[in-house]
Parts: structure tokens; sequence; C-alpha cells
């Protein structure tokens, strides 16, 4: 099988094609390349080189962000239409996923970060390329609390003798890590839970080579690879999109009463693999005097629903969920915001909250929303003996 290979979504030019034998064909451009110049004309050599013609490819596989908008664009609708033109499939991989591929390993813990200016970056943690977080635009502290979240994930499955001895970062942001004094912390913290962590920054791009083995990958999976499917990702949208979504869902917090049990427990139910039983809801509801509950409105229909308890200068989320309809258009954010912005009303100082330790929507939110990760409740979860993240904003 012949895969042929590029990426634009950083600051070099790579195309590669490679063969059920090996690669056949692989040039990196790190500097001077003008993209929309000289994109073609590589691919072009790449196949003059091998002998080949594009209807000899099987497969196109590009890279489809995070990165540069530009250089994206120009990959995703470059290999876009040569697929089509070809009669053949294109893959689109994450440009995070091809800077971690080469560090893939058992013990090492792997950070690819790109530079997303303002103390910011694209990044994703992952161990021998299992997401232990969600790929996302970060500030530097949350990068940090979901790479500890990330050894604590790792926790639950393993015993502490196989925890990653290792983390790399890499990306043209590792060696501003590297030098931010902040990291600092983030290694004594580490230390606390493991012991002979090494570090490593690597200033790295992304290959097609690799990006080329990550489509063989995925072609072995299954996965579909229709040319009219293929789309950038790129992870932070526009200001323009971004305005637009602000006006598709206006979402209203209120407090929440007995008659909005029944759809409180629906959401429950749907969202939870132990979820409280209604009686349990209804007190905490009604009859507890430390409990508060709020539901997120959409549409004037209930979308989603929290709880938390108020005991003098500590509170404590105890539920939170949306509907699964509505999930991933801000309902969530909006029901942890009202809930910090109430608990700094009432005189709270700390607000803590308990998550499954595989649940990285979930952490993926509450970090971005400042909450640092603080301890593990081991087989914390009865009915699957999952483990419990527990995590505290300081208000």
């Amino acid at each position: 099988m012949k895969i042929l290979a590029s990426d634009t979504s950083t600051r070099s030019l790579s195309v590669a094609i490679s063969s059920d034998e090996g690669i056949l064909f692989s040039e990196t451009i790190e500097n001077g390349s003008v993209h929309s110049v000289d994109h073609m004309p590589l691919i072009e050599e790449a196949l003059r080189s091998t002998g080949l013609d594009y209807q000899d490819i099987d497969l196109f596989a590009c890279t489809v962000g995070p990165g540069s908008y530009t250089g994206i664009r120009i990959n995703v609708s470059t290999l876009k239409a040569l697929a089509y033109a070809s009669d053949k499939g294109v893959a689109g991989v994450s440009t995070l996923k091809a800077l971690e591929y080469p560090f893939r390993s058992e013990s090492i813990l792997v950070c690819p970060v790109l530079d997303a200016r303002n103390r910011r970056v694209f990044s994703s943690v992952s161990v021998n390329g299992k997401a232990m977080s969600n790929e996302g635009n970060y500030s530097l502290d949350q990068l940090y609390e979901h790479l500890i979240s990330a050894f604590y994930m790792i926790a639950d499955e393993r015993n502490r003798a196989n925890l990653p001895s290792k983390v790399v970062f890499c990306g043209d942001a590792a060696l501003k890590l590297k030098n931010d004094e902040a990291f600092n912390d983030v290694k004594r913290r580490i230390l606390k839970f493991v012991r002979n962590v090494e570090y490593e920054f690597v200033d790295s791009v992304p290959l097609a080579k690799d990006v080329a083995l990550i489509a063989r990958d995925m072609y072995d999976c299954g996965s579909s690879f229709d040319p009219f499917r293929l789309s950038a990702e790129y992870i932070s949208p526009s200001q323009a999109e971004r305005m637009r979504k602000a006006k598709d869902d206006i979402i209203r917090i209120r407090a929440a009463d007995e008659n909005d049990l029944d759809r409180i427990d629906e959401i429950e139910n749907e969202s939870f693999t132990l979820p409280w039983s209604r009686e349990s809801l209804k007190a905490d509801i009604t009859d507890n005097v430390n409990s508060r509950y709020i539901v997120a409105e959409i549409d004037g229909q209930i979308a989603g629903y929290a709880g938390y308890h108020v005991v003098f200068e500590q509170a404590q989320i105890t539920t939170l969920a949306v509907s699964t309809h509505v999930r991933r258009r801000g309902t969530g954010r909006a029901l942890v915001q009202f809930i910090c912005d109430s608990c700094k009303i009432s005189g709270c100082s700390e607000l803590f909250l308990e998550v499954r330790a595989g649940n990285k929507s979930a952490l993926h939110l509450y970090i971005s929303e400042g909450f640092k990760v603080l301890d593990l409740r081991k087989g914390y979860y009865e009915n699957d003996g999952e483990s419990a993240i527990i995590m505290l904003k300081d208000l």
C-alpha cells in the first residue's frame, strides 16, 4: 500500500511517500519555505523520485491541525483535491499526534506543544498513543494540570512501579517550557507522586513520514477516508465563529426546584453509570439546608443541571450533568462558572469536586476553569472500582 502524506501546519514543509516495504521518500524543509509556493513542487518531486504517478497512490494523508490557519488550509485543500481527482481516499491526522508519534512508549508521557502565543499552547498529553487529555488551546498553567492529572489517571490503571519515568515536550514551544519558572512547581508536585522522572524538551516539527505511518494505522483500523468529509481541525475557532456560536445558544441559569426533578432525574440517568436515585436527588434539593441546585435552560428547555454544597468557607460540587444532545456547546461551563460566582458571593474560599479518573472531557472543563489536581482516591466508585481525582479551585 502506497501512501502520500504531507504537513504544512507549522513553520516546516514535509512530504513523504510510504509503502509496505517502508519509507520511499521523505523530505522536510524547516527554513525558508513558503507553503503556498513550495507545497505542490515538493509533492511532484516525491513522485518523480519514486517513479510513481498520482494513480499509483492508494491513500493520501495530511495533517489537519492545530497550527497555522493558512498552512492547514493549504494542506487540507490540496490533499482533498488530489484524492478526489485520483478517486482515492484521504486521511486527516492531528498535527499533535504527528509530533508525539516518534516518542511513543509505555514509559514516556508525551506533551506536544505548539506556540499559540501569550503563554498559551496547542497541546495534548498521551502515553504510547493513548490520549490522557483532550487536544486543546491551553494556558501553560492548564497544560501543567493536565500533565499532573495524567499521572493520576495512569496510576488508576497501573501500580506506581509502572508509571512513566520520562516526560517529553516536543514541538516549537518545547524550549519555552524548559525555561518557564512555573514548571519548577509542577516538577515538585509530580515528585511527591512518582520519583526519578526525567524531562526532555525537543524543538521538533511534524514529519510527513510519521503522518503516513499514522494513516496506515488508521487504515488497518477501518477508518473512513471520504475526501468530502476531510476538514480542518483548528481547535481555536475564529472570532466570527465564536460570535455566531454565542448567538446560537443563549444559556439561562436559574435555581432548581422540585418541579424540575423529572428532567434532572432523566439527565442524571443518561449521564452516569452510577446515577443518584430520584429519591436522593429530591432529598438533596428539598431537604438539605447546605445544598443548592441550579438548572441551565436553552430555548426554555432544561439542558443541564448541577448541585453543590456550601458549608461555611468551603463548597463542593456534588453533581453536574448536561443532556447528551446539547453537549460541547458551553452548558457545562456556564454551570461551573455560575457555581464559582455564587460561592464567592457566599464567602467561600475553596471549591472542591471529584471526577472519574478516566473522564477526560470533565477534566478538560474543570482545568480550563482554574481547578487544580489535589489527590487520587483509589477505587472510589463502587460499580466499577474506578478512582476519583479530587480537584480544588481557590476562590
